[in-house]
């Protein structure tokens, strides 16, 4: 018991070196922006699979559950928006620019964060070559996280549907239960991270350490759902201070702690070798 708290105590003295909360903080602004574009994403592909309405009812229902319902008006007028605007929003010149920005600057400050704790160098060098390769693997590791950040969030809007689906055709009793339910996504959530890790620490974590640095960020992302769950539940001063934005600051809210736990979930994967060696 003693040697987890001494780990999670490294894993705190070490986040701030690494800046953790403040690349949190750079992430949640970004998300505004890199919002749209996800959300068109997330809903053209879970329209093929659950249906167009569906899809967006999950979407909400998850912020529903992670955020008490506080984020949730936010959301709604959100989509409500987007489908007024999606023919600007794709198809203007301005419009494309402002979510092409968003996004880029959302994975590229990201990316800089996983730079930070793996200590992985895509930069210039002095061959042209070898500049053009690292240029290269660079965007392949912007899209490696946007394709891990989708994944994760179908891993906790989409599968729920499709277990109760499988239940009801299926007639299996025990996928109806909902700890079943919790235990697959938390199991496959463990393993996406883990695999992420892997991934973005261009090799530089051995598998066991990432499945250290899944199961860290896992947990810590089910004490957070149910951490902010109470604290929007028993809590009403931000809709006292901020009205309607209330909603706004909500998810704003929700963005910056998740990001935090994907940074600490990177960075404990990271400690995990050197805590078993002593270090």
């Amino acid at each position: 018991m003693t040697g987890y708290l001494n780990f999670i105590k490294k894993v705190g003295g070490e986040a701030r070196r690494a800046e953790i909360p403040r690349h949190a903080a750079a992430l949640a602004f970004y998300a505004i922006y890199a919002l749209a574009p996800m959300v068109i994403i997330f809903v053209a592909i879970g329209g093929v699979l659950l249906g167009q309405g569906l899809a967006e009812e999950q979407l909400i229902r998850y912020f529903d559950i992670r955020t008490g319902g506080k984020a949730v008006p936010f959301i709604e007028d959100f989509l409500s928006g987007l489908k007024e605007t999606r023919a600007h929003l794709l198809f203007s010149a301005v419009g494309l620019f402002i979510l092409l920005y968003g996004l880029s600057h959302f994975f590229n400050t990201l990316k800089k964060a996983f730079f930070g704790i793996f200590g992985v160098h895509f930069g210039p060098e002095r061959g042209v070559s070898q500049t053009l390769l690292n240029f290269l693997k660079s965007a392949a590791y912007s899209v490696f996280l946007a394709v891990f950040i989708i994944l994760l969030t179908f891993l906790n809007t989409i599968i729920p549907v499709i277990i109760r689906f499988a239940s009801g055709n299926l007639e299996f009793a025990l996928l109806k239960s909902s700890w079943t339910i919790f235990a697959v996504v938390f199991v496959l959530t463990v393993l996406t991270l883990a695999f992420m890790y892997k991934i973005v620490s261009a090799g530089g974590v051995a598998w066991r350490d990432a499945l250290v640095g899944g199961i860290f960020g896992t947990i810590l992302f089910s004490i957070l759902n149910i951490a902010l769950s109470l604290y929007f539940n028993l809590f009403h001063s931000a809709h006292a201070i901020y009205g309607a934005s209330s909603s706004l600051i909500a998810f704003l809210l929700w963005i910056y702690s998740v990001s935090q736990i994907l940074l600490l979930g990177g960075l404990s994967a990271e400690l995990s070798k050197e805590f078993r060696n002593g270090k």
